[in-house]
């Protein structure tokens, strides 16, 4: 019997990885030991899942698109003018919106922007100003001071900011919020 040879049991554990839409195991194997490449899970390698769109982690320090640097400096040049931690904002915005000033969210509300503005709730918003990075930072900026941000109130100013405070995991999504933003510089 012929054994495979390597890029067929790469291209193997790849499409594996592909269609079960998990993480697959790949042998690693030795160039000099080509016909005889049994592995054992100490010799393989994690090969990652490939599925069509998988959610990026941002960490500063990597490569950020224009549009990302731009929403960047606004959200740092604001927070700067009002004593709010810029990291905040910066993880609020990626939990909101992954960076993108044109998301919409309809599902059982209207919210619309980089910082997902609820426009049912708030109807003397525009959808134009929603998706204006500086008056969204701004906007977002005034209902963390008004939640008590600057007196402390941080984790609180940030739940209220994502809804009802009073929900559990609400108040853990803005545990995790301040959590990411105090491990930036």
């Amino acid at each position: 019997m012929d054994l495979p040879s390597k890029r067929q049991v790469v291209l193997f554990f790849l499409l594996l990885a592909f269609y079960t839409n998990t993480k697959a195991l790949a042998p690693v194997i030795p160039e000099d030991n080509l016909d005889n490449f049994l592995f054992t899970y100490q010799d393989a390698v994690i090969i990652p899942r490939t599925p069509l769109y998988q959610p990026r982690h941002y960490v500063l320090g990597v490569s950020y698109s224009k549009e990302q640097q731009d929403i960047k400096r606004i959200i740092q040049r604001e927070a700067e003018k009002t004593g709010i931690k810029w990291q905040d904002l910066w993880i609020l915005a990626k939990y909101e919106s992954t960076f993108r000033t044109d998301v919409i969210n309809s599902r059982g509300e209207f919210s619309v922007g980089l910082f997902q503005i609820n426009l049912n709730a708030h109807r003397n918003i525009t959808i134009e100003q929603a998706k204006c990075p500086v008056f969204s930072t701004q906007w977002t900026i005034d209902k963390l001071i008004r939640n008590g941000y600057l007196e402390g109130n941080r984790t609180y100013s940030l739940a209220r900011h994502q809804g009802n405070h009073k929900i559990p995991h609400v108040m853990q999504r803005a545990r995790n919020i301040v959590q990411e933003a105090d491990m930036l510089q």
